[in-house]
């Protein structure tokens, strides 16, 4: 178990990964059977196995600023409040109010405070929860900016090395599932690792990847349709959208992720893996 250590190379061998790492004072290099790089949207273990050219891009060309709030009584309630290049949502979480104000990169580039001051000049008067979660970013000395791009690897694995969650395909915000399907993913790679001889592993990593990526990426496509419905600049386009809204439900416009979700993940190797091996044989766990 190492902490506060940086992955700095990776070479593959026949039966084994590599692994150069850095706690800031010397370098360690270790072997292991599997290498398992779950660090996010903008992973630097990822560019050491991926050429730039084989990780792709949607950005939405939209960015804002994310603060915390004090919570208010409405705990189980969350609120998204969409118009042209506005957006303002609050999140309660345990002991927080999350916010999110974001609209397009050339306007939220000013600035926390003087983008909500444009937000405010747009908007007109607000309700109490709306307009304490405004105070929050614009008085915020460390809010946070998200620049609204995703990202999808060509390939999740390159040997015995595999990319997990976000590293694998980081979701844009939109349809709210990014976190579901990473830790779904995990559940996956995790089962078959559990059942994987590790002269075996680079078979499972691909088997992983042929059944899981096809999941992930249609929920991504998912995720990449509805952005182009929110993130507007243009009043028309907003209020078709807007008129479009009142005749199509949530449920229908998150139809194909709620249809994805009710089917459980279930891989043909792990199923085989699990088959009792003659008459009278346990099931191996």
């Amino acid at each position: 178990m190492t902490y506060d250590a940086t992955v700095t190379a990776l070479q593959q061998r026949p039966m084994a990964v590599a692994a150069t790492l850095y706690d800031g004072s010397i370098h360690v290099e270790a072997e292991f059977d599997l290498v398992i790089a779950a660090d996010g949207l903008h992973s630097a273990t990822r560019d050491l196995v991926l050429d730039p050219g084989q990780i792709s891009t949607c950005d939405t060309g939209w960015g804002g600023w994310v603060a915390w709030a004090e919570p208010d009584g409405a705990a189980d309630l969350g609120e998204e409040l969409s118009g042209a290049g506005i957006f303002i949502g609050t999140y309660p979480v345990k002991g927080h109010l999350g916010v999110f104000v974001r609209g397009p990169r050339s306007d939220t580039g000013v600035g926390p405070k003087r983008f909500v001051a444009r937000v405010r000049s747009r908007l007109g008067p607000v309700d109490s929860r709306t307009d304490r979660a405004l105070d929050v970013v614009a008085q915020s000395q460390d809010a946070y900016y998200w620049s609204l791009s995703d990202r999808r690897s060509d390939t999740w694995s390159v040997g015995r090395v595999v990319m997990l969650g976000d590293a694998a395909a980081g979701f844009l915000p939109t349809a709210g599932i990014g976190a579901g399907l990473a830790m779904e993913s995990a559940w996956v790679l995790g089962s078959l690792l559990r059942v994987a001889a590790p002269n075996r592993v680079p078979d499972m990593l691909r088997d992983f990847e042929e059944f899981q990526r096809p999941r992930v990426e249609a929920a991504q496509d998912n995720s990449r349709q509805l952005a182009r419905l929110m993130f507007l600049e243009s009043r028309v386009l907003a209020a078709l959208r807007d008129t479009a809204a009142r005749f199509v439900s949530l449920e229908t416009a998150l139809r194909p992720i709620t249809k994805l979700l009710q089917e459980q993940p279930r891989p043909a190797r792990l199923e085989l893996a699990t088959q009792p091996t003659g008459a009278g044989a346990d099931t191996q766990r």
